[in-house]
């Protein structure tokens, strides 16, 4: 496998290409292919740009504060906000994004990352559901649609609410030189 990482699509709209990426992600995944290796999908699902579309049109389905705002509290990154596992419009977005990358480019292997962010403490949709029951919903959905010629790679994640839901599990943070 080769992985198209973070990057090749517009902040966290991971169906709208990135200018700079040079090509869109079904062009990417052709390539790939022709070189004989097959794509690996990134997507981090809960995590949601403040500069993104889905930011700016459904805010609703987003995790919220007290206060009734898209909460940004345990956000390590104050750019981010979190798709509410509890919200069926934020879990059928998510169906739709892994059905294009599985159906439409192709992607067997999908890297989840961020996938923490997921069980955040705040205001759900559904109150009635725990934080580790948003997690799951939205992992449950993506298994749905890959279905089980897929490989999923849990990255940042809460160990035990991803068990059954994924094939693998990345338990570091990223790698850099100057570690």
């Amino acid at each position: 496998y080769i992985q198209i990482d973070d990057g090749y699509q517009s902040t966290t709209d991971w169906l709208i290409p990135n200018p700079e990426s040079g090509a869109d992600m079904k062009e990417m995944c052709g390539r790939i292919r022709e070189a004989g290796c097959e794509p690996a999908g990134y997507i981090a699902p809960f995590v949601v740009s403040k500069r993104s579309r889905l930011f700016q049109e459904h805010p609703d389905w987003l995790l919220m504060g007290e206060d009734g705002l898209p909460s940004q509290e345990h956000c390590f990154n104050r750019e981010w906000y979190v798709l509410d596992g509890t919200n069926p419009k934020a879990v059928e977005y998510l169906r739709h994004v892994v059905r294009v990358f599985h159906d439409e480019w192709g992607i067997r292997y999908f890297k989840l990352d961020f996938t923490s962010y997921g069980a955040l403490p705040g205001v759900h949709h559904d109150p009635h559901k725990t934080r580790v029951e948003a997690f799951r919903a939205v992992f449950e959905a993506i298994n749905d649609e890959v279905g089980a010629d897929s490989y999923i790679l849990g990255c940042n994640a809460p160990f035990w609410p991803q068990l059954g839901l994924v094939d693998g599990n990345r338990a570091t943070n990223d790698i850099f030189r100057r570690w």
